[in-house]
């Protein structure tokens, strides 16, 4: 099946993954949910893709990258 790597918006944090990972386990997938560095108020994109690569550094699967939408 698929690795799936849940990435949270900036203002939100990796438990707002916690009703979807078992719904994907469910159906024979993996979950990395990753906490990205929001009480770093300096933290760029580059910090955040940092954290998101070091989560997946053990994986030898190629990754779906979810992340949440907000449509104002």
């Amino acid at each position: 099946m698929s690795l799936f790597c849940l990435v949270h918006g900036s203002t939100q944090n990796a438990s707002g993954w916690a009703m979807l990972v078992p719904e994907l386990q469910g159906r024979g997938h993996r979950a990395i949910c990753v906490n990205l560095p929001t009480d770093e108020p300096e933290a760029s994109g580059t910090r955040y893709a940092q954290v998101i690569a070091e989560a997946l550094q053990n994986s030898t699967e190629a990754p779906t990258v979810a992340s949440p939408r907000a449509d104002n």
